[in-house]
């Protein structure tokens, strides 16, 4: 008997039910999720559920830079990486162009982790 992974939706007449398995443990369930949506975008997907936080896929890359990739990309509106060593986040110099994308870093008060925000600039 093979384990439920992935993604599995359940559809009703006017909504569908999203559930995420990982090895046949259900992580979450999204109830009422409408069938039709008017609103597309490609950056709304289901693999940015998956950066959200509080669950994970056992094989998917949910790393600082798999992450930054997707705002690259144009698949993510923005991203907030965290490290706690600031050389960590080193990986992100001069891959961010400023034309295109809002950036900030700095430390988190509280934690003493550092972060970097990258977002995409409006127009």
């Amino acid at each position: 008997m093979s384990k439920k992974h992935g993604i599995f939706l359940k559809k009703g007449k006017k909504y569908q039910t999203k559930m995420i398995y990982n090895q046949d443990y259900l992580l979450v369930n999204y109830d009422y999720q409408p069938l039709s949506i008017e609103f597309k975008n490609e950056m709304v997907n289901d693999m940015n559920q998956h950066f959200c936080g509080g669950w994970s896929m056992s094989d998917l890359d949910t790393s600082n830079e798999a992450l930054l990739e997707r705002v690259l990309q144009g698949n993510k509106p923005m991203a907030v990486l965290s490290a706690w060593k600031k050389e960590d986040l080193e990986f992100i110099t001069g891959r961010v162009d400023d034309t295109k994308y809002y950036s900030d870093s700095g430390q988190y008060e509280l934690t003493g982790a550092f972060y970097t925000i990258v977002a995409v600039k409006g127009e």
